[in-house]
């Protein structure tokens, strides 16, 4: 091939070729590298995640659990007749007559 520009151009090989052709390889190579270890952290991440959201909702259907029977025990507690049946027999409380009721006015 002549080259009318340059007529040694044709005559001498070009030896910057290989070695931008090498650097490239390389830099794909190291690319490629830290690309495989940015998925291996993210799916450790994914992974930690994924166990520590699962660890919440089993906390949470717990806790859930706990304030159900936590309402229950406060309704059982906090009855009528069991609040009643507490005044009349331990403190020897009595329903007062209605002559006995006093009503208070500002």
């Amino acid at each position: 091939m002549d080259n009318p520009i340059n007529p040694k151009a044709a005559a001498s090989p070009d030896t910057k070729a290989p070695i931008a052709l090498g650097f490239a390889v390389v830099a794909l190579w190291i690319a490629a590298v830290i690309s495989a270890l940015a998925v291996v952290y993210t799916t450790h991440n994914v992974r930690v995640s994924t166990n520590s959201l699962a660890q919440a909702k089993a906390e949470s259907s717990e806790l859930q659990l706990q304030w159900g029977q936590y309402l229950l025990e406060r309704s059982t507690w906090a009855s009528y007749s069991r609040i009643e049946k507490i005044a009349a027999g331990e403190l020897e409380m009595a329903l007062p007559e209605p002559e006995e009721i006093i009503v208070v006015q500002q």
